[in-house]
């Protein structure tokens, strides 16, 4: 059990100590050690009882586990529960149940990174390696740990004997370039998006062309490309129908609603986000439900349509709130300043954009480009207004607060004033 970092559930105890053990065994092995006072167990309401020992204990125990011989296999025993685990995870982040499964990543993640150190020494590590961090991409992303996810990736793509050109290497490649994305490194993204594609058309796997062309369309999109943005897009929506990749598919609306706000093809833009959110809805993706309330919102603003751009915003606040993570909190603070600014409220929108500035520094989050044209429009207007000494103390105020504490005073606020058409 020393294998383990961070603690461990009995579940994983039965998957790692191996051996022939079922649950009721294992329980009487942890119960005789928590009798000893070589572990302790703690249980946390709706969770699974968790088990830990002491650092000292855990050094002793791992110094006999290595004197046995027996540690590469228990730590392939690791390895490979962990990335199940993740593998299951994966689907889990995409539909109703998110925050939860994002919980039980959050309290295994010190295992998990365990695993991935293992895979350097692990003779399937290379190939478990590349899986792992696909499969943890999707949450590397949502709770902000891009900068982590990318180092990750990058470890697993450059180990010895990863280089083999087979589906693990593409689906990692293809979350490379999508951490590196969300960090401003959008030639580092189109090289992974290139090399995975590459894969992809070799292995004829449509689906991972699919994500490929998806994520080329939204680096052109970041340098301006719009035609070639298109092209990507269509494309990627093509494949993902051929294949019944609702995922996918939404995924590539997205782009195109982008693409068609960046253009000031607004009536197009809403049409789209209003399809999208239906399918988030359908499957039950509380995430992409959120991205694309704040999308609504944006257009609504750009349409002069503030009555119902809050109406969206006062929505995705909820689920902001809902699946209880930063990474969700930057859209709607950068939407209630812009709704402050239809309103002439310049010291609210301050604070607000104080505040989404305050949760993206930390993990290093670049606001995607299709976005950036709205959050620095906000920002230009509202320095003009206040000045730059007033703006720069109301955005302090804001950088100071909490996520949550920043979406408790865009909900006061909204509740405090009446809002009007410009």
């Amino acid at each position: 059990m020393s294998v383990f970092a961070g603690g461990w559930t009995l579940e994983a105890a039965v998957a790692v100590i191996g051996d022939g053990y079922d649950e009721y065994a294992m329980l009487a092995v942890l119960s005789r050690l928590a009798d000893h006072s070589l572990i302790a167990s703690q249980t946390a309401q709706g969770e699974a009882t968790r088990y830990g020992m002491l650092e000292t204990v855990r050094h002793y125990a791992q110094e006999r586990l290595s004197e046995s011989g027996e540690a590469p296999t228990t730590r392939d025993r690791h390895l490979a529960h962990f990335l199940a685990l993740a593998q299951t995870a994966e689907l889990g982040l995409g539909g109703p149940e998110q925050r939860a499964w994002q919980e039980l990543l959050s309290r295994e993640f010190e295992n998990l990174v365990t695993a991935h150190a293992w895979c350097d020494q692990s003779e399937s590590g290379a190939e478990s390696g590349l899986q792992l961090v696909a499969a943890l991409r999707p949450y590397l992303g949502e709770p902000g740990l891009y900068v982590l996810g990318e180092r990750l990736s990058s470890q697993a793509l450059a180990r010895a004997g990863a280089q083999v050109p087979n589906l693990a290497r593409c689906r990692a490649l293809a979350a490379a370039g999508v951490l590196v994305f969300f960090l401003g490194r959008y030639d580092e993204s189109r090289a992974h998006a290139d090399a995975s594609l590459a894969l992809a058309t070799a292995l004829q796997d449509a689906s991972q062309e699919a994500m490929a062309h998806w994520i080329i369309g939204f680096t052109n999109l970041a340098g301006g490309l719009h035609a070639e943005a298109r092209a990507s897009f269509e494309r990627s929506l093509a494949l993902s129908r051929s294949t019944q990749n609702s995922r996918q598919l939404t995924r590539t609306l997205i782009g195109l609603a982008e693409l068609a706000r960046t253009e000031g093809d607004l009536d197009r833009a809403l049409q789209l986000n209003e399809e999208i959110f239906v399918l988030h809805r359908e499957r039950g993706d509380l995430g992409g439900m959120a991205v694309d309330l704040a999308n609504l919102t944006m257009t609504t603003l750009d349409l002069g349509l503030a009555t119902r751009a809050r109406a969206y915003l006062v929505q995705a606040i909820e689920l902001a709130d809902r699946l209880g993570r930063d990474r969700q909190r930057i859209a709607p603070l950068f939407c209630a300043a812009g709704l402050a600014v239809s309103q002439r409220h310049w010291t609210q929108a301050a604070r607000f954009i104080g505040a989404m500035q305050g949760i993206c520094e930390p993990m290093s989050y670049q606001v995607e480009p299709a976005d950036m044209r709205f959050v620095t429009t906000t920002v230009d207007a509202t320095r003009v207004a206040l000045g730059n000494e007033a703006f720069e103390t109301a955005a302090a105020g804001g950088r100071a607060l909490s996520g949550e504490r920043a979406l408790a005073d865009v909900r006061a606020w909204l509740d405090a004033v009446g809002v009007q058409e410009p």
